[in-house]
């Protein structure tokens, strides 16, 4: 068997699994994987998928499979189908509404809750609105409740939710709260 190679190349995945087969006298085709060799390469595809995790819908769990069992993902809006959080059941009202065949996701709630706060947003602009009474409108939105969801704009925070929420993949490949 050949000695392992001084360094690994400066990528992650597949290639690093490809070095990692070449340095330890393995090749491709081999199905001498060892259950180490495996979890490894398990982590090291769940890391991939995880960098670009705010991407994350339904197609990305199905194309990770069963290596996205078990992954957990903070999320900072409710989960969608949790019909006990008032926003989230007037999200999926408003979803079956407008005939959508896709699945609701994350993404599409936190579209849906940025929506209502524009418009919100927007109504207390005035009748005649202006940028600047649009802006001030914005701001002074305090702790505008959106049902299990609340909204604050302040100077300090960079964000005007402090929303998070742990889900976890579930063996069907959907996302648990």
């Amino acid at each position: 068997m050949p000695a392992p190679r001084a360094s690994a190349p400066a990528t992650t995945g597949y290639l690093a699994a490809r070095w990692a087969w070449a340095s330890c006298g393995v090749g491709e085709e081999s199905s001498q994987w060892t259950w180490s060799t495996k979890y490894h390469f398990r982590k090291n595809k769940q890391r991939e998928y995880a960098k670009n995790w705010h991407r994350t819908n339904t197609a990305t769990l199905k194309a990770m499979g069963t290596d996205a069992i078990g992954i957990a993902v903070s999320q900072v809006v409710p989960l969608p189908g949790n019909s006990v959080v008032p926003i989230s059941r007037e999200f999926q009202q408003a979803w079956k509404a407008a005939g959508v065949t896709l699945e609701p996701s994350h993404l599409a709630l936190e579209g849906y809750i940025n929506a209502r706060v524009f418009v919100e947003a927007l109504r207390r602009a005035g009748r005649d609105p202006t940028r600047s009474n649009f802006i001030d409108s914005a701001w002074s939105l305090k702790h505008y409740g959106l049902g299990g969801f609340e909204v604050t704009f302040t100077d300090s925070a960079r964000n005007a939710s402090r929303f998070v929420e742990l889900t976890m993949v579930s063996q069907q490949g959907h996302f648990i709260g």
